[in-house]
C-alpha cells in the first residue's frame, strides 16, 4: 500500500467533493444539509491554503481522504489556535488514513507556531472520538442539543489538543509559504 500525503489543490476540489457529498447526504458527521457546490469546495480550498494547511492522502493512488485547519476565531488573541477538521473516505476506514492525516497536519501546524488545535464532533461517532483520543486531544465540553439533523437533535463535543507548549513571547504563526511547504 503506497500512501502519500501532500498539500491540497485546487484540482483536488472534485474527490474532496466526492467524500464530502458522502457524509452530507448520509451522516450528521456535517451539519450541512445539502451539498455544495465543487466550485464552492474550490473556493473553500483557496480560502485556507495560504495561511492553513489543507492536506490530502491518496493511497495507490486512490482519493483516500483529507484534513485541514482553520481560523478558531476572528479576535487577535486567538491566532495560535485552530480548528481542525478530517475525512476519510469509507472504503479506507480503519487504515490508519484518519491517523497519518492528522499526524501530518500537526507536525505542520507546529512548524507554523500554532499552539492548540480543536475540533468539534457529531455524536455519537466512537471512531472520531477513538482517533481524537489517540493523538492526544482532550474533550473540554459538550453543545448539547446544537444541531438539527435527520429529525434529530445532536450533541457535538469539543476536543483540545496542545500542539506544542507555550511561548514566553509567541511570534505571528507562519504562512504556509514562509515554512518552505
Amino acid at each position: 500500500m503506497a500512501q502519500v500525503i501532500r498539500l491540497a489543490k485546487i484540482s483536488d476540489s472534485e474527490n474532496i467533493y466526492n467524500i464530502y457529498k458522502e457524509i452530507v447526504e448520509n451522516s450528521t458527521i456535517s451539519f450541512e444539509y445539502e451539498i455544495v457546490s465543487r466550485y464552492e469546495i474550490e473556493r473553500r480550498i483557496q480560502s485556507v491554503i495560504a495561511n492553513f494547511p489543507w492536506i490530502i492522502c491518496e493511497v495507490d493512488g486512490k482519493f483516500a481522504g483529507y484534513a485541514y485547519a482553520n481560523k478558531h476565531k476572528e479576535r487577535s488573541a486567538y491566532k495560535w489556535c485552530v480548528d481542525t477538521s478530517i475525512y476519510v473516505d469509507k472504503n479506507f476506514y480503519k487504515m490508519g488514513i484518519g491517523k497519518a492525516l492528522y499526524t501530518k497536519l500537526f507536525d505542520i501546524l507546529k512548524a507554523q507556531g500554532f499552539i492548540n488545535a480543536y475540533a468539534g464532533i457529531a455524536l455519537p461517532n466512537d471512531a472520531s472520538i477513538a482517533l481524537h483520543k489517540s493523538l492526544g486531544f482532550e474533550i473540554i465540553g459538550i453543545y448539547h442539543k446544537t444541531g438539527y439533523k435527520f429529525g434529530k437533535w445532536i450533541d457535538v463535543s469539543w476536543w483540545e489538543k496542545k500542539i506544542q507548549d507555550l511561548p514566553n513571547e509567541p511570534q505571528n504563526p507562519k504562512s504556509i509559504a514562509e515554512i518552505g511547504l
